[in-house]
């Protein structure tokens, strides 16, 4: 029989896209060599409620259809290639695809390869499908996405003021029905809200307080909240990011991950101007 490979998500403090990012990595590489992926988030603790779970299994299918249990099997018969941090910290595809917002098309296209075949299952699916239909089908929708984490003040990832971000919607407002808007900070919406009114879409997600520069202790801060719904709230914000007509955003892997769903989806990357 035909080997196959597991990815193995690393432990690393960052958000879920960040691993998500990986398995697009391995994916494409995968679709290039013919061989079969099978993903293994069971180590990723920030998102499982339950021990032993793989949370990838959580929120996606497979991406061929093999279960980590039958991969398990199979390691254990010499059929099995591991994919772990070696892995991710040499391969040129994945500095390309990790490294910045400055997404080259190329780039882009290889990781869209991978890219389709992320899909959500079960009540993550249906959420996705329903407020889809509900309230952005037909509509000419401007996606917005603002991530606000870490402050960085001199570094090119550092975060989008609201004057930044108004300053370019306004420039292309009125050419949109509605706006889908994603954020992860405590009432930051409602700023938003306040200057577009009931043009904007957006959905009851937990959102932080704004705690600085270290991104584990944004996470930390939704203790006593279902990891599983942490999870799956940022894979629902990047499935809508990705159904909309254009893109605007400051760095992050969500909307980096939106326009890999979407290789067709215009954006403005609002962190472009501080890199060289």
């Amino acid at each position: 029989m035909n080997k196959i490979r597991v990815v193995v998500s690393r432990e690393a403090e960052v958000g879920f896209y960040s691993y998500v990012q990986q398995v697009i990595c391995a994916l494409w590489s995968s679709e290039k060599d013919g061989i079969p992926l099978v993903v293994d988030f069971s180590r990723n603790h920030r998102y499982i409620d339950k021990p032993g779970e793989n949370v990838w299994d959580n929120y996606f299918e497979q991406p061929y259809g093999i279960s980590l249990q039958e991969a398990i099997e199979r390691k254990n018969r010499n059929e099995v290639e591991l994919i772990e941090d070696e892995w991710f910290k040499n391969e040129d595809v994945n500095r390309e695809l990790i490294g910045g917002p400055l997404l080259d098309e190329t780039v882009r296209k290889k990781a869209a390869i991978g890219a389709k075949r992320i899909k959500p299952i079960g009540e993550t699916k249906e959420i996705i499908d329903s407020y889809y239909n509900d309230n952005m089908k037909g509509y000419k929708i401007l996606g917005v996405h603002k991530r606000s984490g870490q402050i960085r003040p001199t570094h090119e990832e550092r975060i989008i003021t609201f004057i930044e971000f108004f300053g370019e919607i306004d420039k292309h407002i009125d050419k949109f029905d509605k706006i889908y808007l994603a954020t992860n900070v405590i009432d930051e919406h409602l700023q938003f809200v306040e200057r577009y009114g009931d043009k904007v879409l957006f959905r009851n997600v937990t959102r932080v307080p704004f705690l600085g520069e270290k991104w584990k202790d944004i996470l930390d801060c939704n203790t006593g909240v279902s990891k599983f719904k942490l999870g799956q709230e940022v894979i629902i914000d990047c499935f809508l990011l990705s159904k909309t007509d254009l893109l605007i955003k400051n760095l992050s892997g969500i909307s980096i991950n939106s326009c890999f769903l979407n290789s067709n989806l215009p954006y403005i990357e609002l962190n472009k101007k501080f890199y060289n």
